[in-house]
């Protein structure tokens, strides 16, 4: 099992409840969500910028898939 304490966390989702009820239970896992982003577009630009460990991403962001963003973290 992989060891994900103290991880630091990208979150892509749109849904600013499901956001926040995601970052509480991350948090209680002990990872740190460190950057996050509601839309494909910062969600891209975080994927090349931000320092993190693991990605959460929501598939569906408002109609548009996140796709691109995992293209981004794949390569």
């Amino acid at each position: 099992m992989v060891e994900l304490s103290g991880a630091r966390v990208l979150l892509v989702e749109d849904v600013g409840l499901v956001a926040l009820m995601l970052e509480d239970m991350l948090e209680e896992l002990g990872l740190k969500v460190v950057a996050s982003a509601a839309h494909v577009k910062k969600a891209c630009e975080l994927a090349t910028t931000a320092s993190f460990d693991v990605a959460l991403l929501d598939v569906n962001l408002a109609g548009e898939f996140v796709f691109p963003v995992a293209r981004i973290l794949r390569d």
